[in-house]
């Protein structure tokens, strides 16, 4: 029913392989069940117009036959594939089955699984899955015999070969032989060994697979094409093929059905039924789908349209999984099947009809549909439907067939199979018959049935679980094996099993650590281990010193890596290669944990274990390690020497994750001398080599690098979806460490955008997950942050405090580049309080930088150090500083260091009455910050407020001064920048006479810094100067005396000593008129000359002096 609905991308990659002979010669197409992977096979087989051949391996499964003949259906089916349209093709297909093994013709010799005896049967002298009458394939040998056959048709056009349910391919896997790899086994029959000959010797076959689950296959070989849910307009335009044209109708119903096209298609069917398809007002769709998922209402919807008679039909076929006129029957119960219920059976668009191989018919219902048909039918009637499984199980005894015997029982709650079929499930597994162990396995296991089962017989649950999931584990098929394992652990521990769940701890633990849940991993690894000896052990003890590095448990990974390293433990690790594995992750865990010297020896051990036994992959980790102590050092030429010197054998070694790792320190390194672009290239490049092997961890540390170097640039919005991604990533994989410096880059984003709530969250979840790994840098970094937010709050001993407490924790872990930026940013809220001190520490993060080569400390402090110069009016000291800084940070492309650099240039500019250089400098700041920080506009404009006034441009300086406070309104943490706001504007009034207005607006800034609790002592001693300069304009000069002297204090008392001169001249002015000439006089002499630059000062200077040197 319904017009068939294109995809497009996949219908391209197919129709591909038709015309073109480059490109990979395969196309798989993966989609979960109901998305239409079958549909389009049917589809393009139609429309391709050189030969297809279809194998469907989902209906030999479904028709319950053996695992044992997957193999035989797919050799026969590409051997008929080979001999299609060939002269002779019936000799060529017996001269085929003769070499591969298989005499006869179809239907010959049936097949029938042991394990379809009578209870009680001796399964000793048989194999488990095919009887004496039916050998088991020689895979070996029907290879050789397809490849022979390729061979022969080699010269001929392109030829499609479609396999659907190329899932079931797992089902042939068998254990690998002593000799081989642990991966290979017979599961790489298909995709390691017949499918490559056959390209091989075929150049024109080409292949498409459809499969629910990944299959192993080189990107080289195999492109991929993921078949996702239907958009609305393609649901809207499958229902209109339907006769249903409704938008409304079209949208509710793609909601309801998520776009899955078998509920849509079952949705059409069921308005079908109803005769009520063209009507807009189809209100009994609408109010349905509107309401709840499909799952939920549908099914009723298909039995209340439904004869009692047929109900009865529908529920029984739901309920067997292998839907034949006998078993319809006697799940039906007494009574006559209704007359046609096969003909009206097959009208539900999720119901397909096939012929058996042995004869007859079948029926197959969709499983998303069974599965929501079996619930709705549990929720209506439990004791019907537990009577329906009773007499299916009898139905299936009678016939022999324990398996889907021992399905309906456990369906229906019995256990009396329970103990023959874990017999035949040991049998099937320990003989390493693996698929006929999964088709055992699974009665207990299926969506339909799995819950009810693990309430009612947990321990068969454990038992089925723990075969499937161990099974999975061999496979290397992760996902899986891990949802199995945890499910037959959860059900050992119900039936209190110790035994049967310590035994299923290491794989599960194994899984984990491959899907890297680091943080599972390594709890699970640590209760399998304890108590067994050392020595024993060693490998496994290797794996959970790396899970807990990677999950940020470093006391955990310290204390394993120092026992795997004792004598005589290190020896029972294995070769030189995992020996040198042990001692760099030793030595990153000691760097981690503040110990670089001895981590330094550990990694020169790993180096020389590495060279002298070439195992280029622990040289490479050994070089990226001695990289990241010099980097830690500050030493950034040495490390990035190493970090390029570990890509050679990293490449060497075909280690997309170690050149990942090296790519990425190189990107740090770049970071350190502000090389930013290139910073970016290298993290970029570590990005795609994480991404291409499917490594989250390398790939969060990629993002975490792009994210701070955007940050550092100057584009703190484009900087946060890099690092948010990088803390979901460290979340997945439950790296605390990475989890916190995440969040510490979010941080710092945040506190750029002044979105300071957000940053404090940030920095405590940070701490949150740093305190638990013990990660020093990390927790040095995370009490950094926290300054940096109490410091916008105005607390600025608790902001010390935090400071304090990061430069002890990154002296302790030896890492001199964050101790430079440690003392740029108390430098920074010393000069608040002190010039003096806070020049003394911007000089020691300058000459730290220098030293280390960290070239954005060395700048931050030298910047520092001009910044102290102005506020001091120490114009010169300060060209001297800032002018080669600026130059410097823009070679570097440092643009917060430009901003800091032009910010005390236009003041500088200010203080000398320049006009026209302070609008330059503060106009470039507006230029550089237009993506940076709303707080940096903000200074810029209060600066280009300044330079208006200067100017006389009373209007402007006003408008701008007003810009600036507006733009301050939605911002948090920024008083001190509304206080000097408020100033501007005072200033303003001033210089109009506007007195009131200004002692008004000076006081406002006054409240600003006492409610601030900052203690700027700039901004403050500015203030009581306006103040005092405004009283006296309006006539109270023994009030502007007063007020005047206390800005002289403050001014002097934080070593600001140009505002000091300026508050002395205008206090000197003062007592002048009011004629108090001896201390005017006294005023005069101790005025510092050097610090007054303003022209219009030094004259009013010179009339204070010629005023009061007469009279003594």
């Amino acid at each position: 029913m319904g017009r068939y609905q294109h995809r497009r991308a996949a219908e391209t990659a197919v129709q591909a392989l038709e015309g073109s002979a480059s490109g990979p010669p395969v196309v798989v197409v993966r989609g979960v069940s109901g998305h239409g992977k079958s549909r389009l096979l049917h589809h393009m087989r139609s429309v391709l117009t050189c030969p297809v051949r279809l194998i469907d391996l989902s209906a030999t499964m479904r028709e319950q036959a053996p695992a044992s003949e997957l193999d035989r259906h797919v050799a026969v089916g590409l051997a008929k594939a080979l001999v299609a349209g060939r002269r002779a093709a019936w000799w060529r297909m017996w001269r085929f089955r003769r070499a591969a093994g298989l005499p006869g013709g179809p239907g010959r010799g049936a097949v029938r699984i042991v394990l379809r005896a009578g209870r009680g049967a001796s399964m000793n002298n048989n194999r488990v899955t095919v009887d004496a009458s039916r050998r088991p394939l020689d895979r070996e040998a029907a290879a050789e015999a397809l490849i022979r056959l390729a061979r022969g048709s080699a010269g001929r056009g392109a030829r499609i070969v479609m396999v659907d349910g190329c899932e079931w391919l797992y089902h042939l896997d068998a254990p690998a032989p002593e000799d081989r790899a642990a991966g290979a086994g017979a599961a790489d029959w298909f995709a390691a060994v017949l499918l490559p000959g056959v390209l091989r010797a075929a150049p024109g076959l080409r292949f498409v697979l459809a499969t629910r689950e990944p299959l192993p296959l080189d990107a080289t070989v195999a492109r991929e094409v993921v078949l996702r849910p239907w958009h609305l307009r393609e649901t809207a335009a499958f229902l209109r093929s339907c006769g249903i044209s409704s938008r409304p109708v079209a949208e509710a119903v793609h909601r309801s059905c998520r776009g899955i096209p078998v509920w849509v298609a079952a949705v059409a069917d069921a308005a079908a039924r109803r005769g009520a398809t063209a009507d807009v007002s189809t209100a009994w769709i609408l109010e349905r789908a509107r309401s709840a998922p499909v799952e939920q209402w549908l099914p009723r919807v298909f039995e209340t349209s439904l004869s009692d008679a047929d109900r009865r039909v529908l529920r029984a076929a739901a309920v067997l999984r292998n839907v034949r006129t006998g078993a319809v029957r006697a799940a039906v119960g007494p009574g006559r099947l209704p007359r046609g219920w096969d003909r009206r059976l097959l009208r539900h668009s999720f119901v397909r009809r096939y012929r058996r191989a042995a004869g007859g018919a079948r029926w197959v219902l969709h499983p998303l549909v069974r599965t929501a048909l079996l619930t709705a039918f549990r929720d209506e009637d439990p004791a019907g439907l537990v009577d329906c499984h009773e007499r299916a199980a009898a139905y299936c005894a009678r016939a022999g067939d324990l398996i889907e015997e021992s399905y309906h029982r456990f369906a229906a709650g019995d256990g009396r199979t329970e103990r023959e079929w874990r017999a035949r499930l040991d049998t099937a597994y320990e003989a390493g018959e693996w698929g006929p162990a999964l088709r055992i396995a699974e009665v207990a296991l299926t969506d339909d049935v799995a819950d009810a089962v693990a309430r009612s017989l947990p321990s068969v649950t454990a038992a089925a679980a723990s075969v499937a999931g161990l099974i999975a584990w061999h496979q290397h098929r992760h996902e899986r094996a891990h949802h199995l394992l945890r499910r037959a652990s959860r059900a050992c521990a119900d039936t209190g099993d110790a035994a049967a769940r310590d035994r299923l701890l290491i794989p599960l633990a194994d899984t984990a650590d491959a899907l890297q849940f680091y943080g599972e991993a390594t709890r699970t690894y640590a209760e399998a281990l304890a108590g067994r000896p050392e020595e024993a052990v060693a490998p496994l003890l290797a794996r959970l010193a790396a899970t807990a590095e990677c999950s940020g448990d470093l006391p955990l990974a310290l204390e394993t890596c120092r026992r795997l390293v004792a004598a005589p433990v290190i020896e029972h690790v294995g070769g030189p290669g995992p020996q040198a594995d042990v001692w760099n992750g030793l030595g990153r865990v000691l760097l981690d944990t503040g110990s670089a010297g001895e981590a330094e020896r550990a990694h020169r051990t790993a180096l020389r274990l590495s060279e002298s036994h070439d195992v280029p992959e622990g040289a490479a980790g050994a070089r990226c390690g001695l990289a990241r102590i010099h980097h830690a050092a500050g030493r950034v030429t040495r490390a990035e020497e190493h970090f390029r010197a570990a890509l050679a054998p990293a490449a060497e070694a075909q280690d997309a994750t170690l050149l990942a790792e090296a790519w990425n320190g190189i990107g740090y390194t770049a970071f350190d001398r502000g090389e930013f672009d290139t910073a970016l290239d290298a993290h970029r490049t570590a990005l795609g080599l994480s991404r291409g092997v499917g490594d989250p961890y390398g790939e969060a540390e990629a993002w975490c690098g792009i994210g701070n170097t955007l940050r550092e640039r100057s584009s703190p919005a484009e900087a946060e979806e890099p690092l948010r991604g990088a803390r979901a990533l460290y979340e997945r994989v439950e790296d605390r460490r990475g989890v916190a410096a995440a969040c510490c880059g979010l941080a710092r984003v945040f506190s750029d955008l002044s979105r300071w709530g957000e940053a404090e969250r940030a920095y405590r979840d940070a701490l949150a997950a740093a305190e638990p790994a013990g990660d020093l840098e990390c927790l040095g970094e995370v009490r950094y942050g926290l300054g940096h937010v109490a410091r916008a709050r105005g607390d600025d001993a608790e902001a010390e405090a935090h400071y304090r407490q990061a430069l002890e924790l990154f002296e302790a872990a030896e890492v001199p580049a964050w101790q430079c930026d440690v003392w740029n940013v108390m430098a920074d809220m010393w000069a608040r309080t002190s010039l003096e001190r806070a020049a003394e520490a911007h000089a020691r993060a300058a000459r730290l930088g220098r030293e280390t080569e960290y070239l954005t400390g060395e700048l931050l402090g030298q910047v520092g150090l001009g910044r102290d110069a102005v506020l001091a009016w120490d114009l010169d000291t300060a060209e001297r500083q800032l002018l080669p800084a600026l130059r410097r940070c823009d070679e570097a492309g440092f643009v917060m260091g430009q901003l800091d650099a032009l910010d005390c240039l236009g003041h500088l500019a200010l203080i000398r009455a320049d006009a026209r250089a302070a609008t330059s400098a503060y106009r470039k700041m507006l230029e550089l910050g237009r993506d940076v920080a709303e707080e940096q506009r903000v200074r810029a404009l209060l600066g280009l407020a300044e330079a208006a006034v200067l100017v006389g441009d009373h209007d402007q300086a006003a408008i701008l001064a007003t810009e600036a406070q507006g733009r301050l309104d939605g911002l948090e943490h920024v008083e001190l920048l509304r206080a000097d706001a408020l100033l501007c504007l005072a200033e303003v009034a001033l210089e109009r006479d506007r007195f009131e207005e200004s002692c008004a607006l000076t006081a406002k800034a006054r409240a600003v810094l006492e409610d601030d609790g900052c203690g700027d002592v700039f901004s403050e001693a500015r203030a009581v100067l306006l103040t005092g300069l405004a009283r006296r304009g309006s006539g109270a000069a023994e009030e502007a005396a007063v007020l005047l002297t206390e800005a002289c204090a403050v001014a002097e008392r934080g070593g600001v000593a140009g505002l000091a001169a300026w508050a002395r001249l205008e206090l000197g002015l003062t007592y002048q008129g009011m004629g108090r000439v001896a201390e005017a006089r006294a005023c005069a002499r101790s005025i510092d000359r050097s610090r007054l630059h303003h022209r219009a000062d030094l004259d009013r200077y010179r009339m204070l002096r010629n005023g009061t040197s007469g009279g003594g």
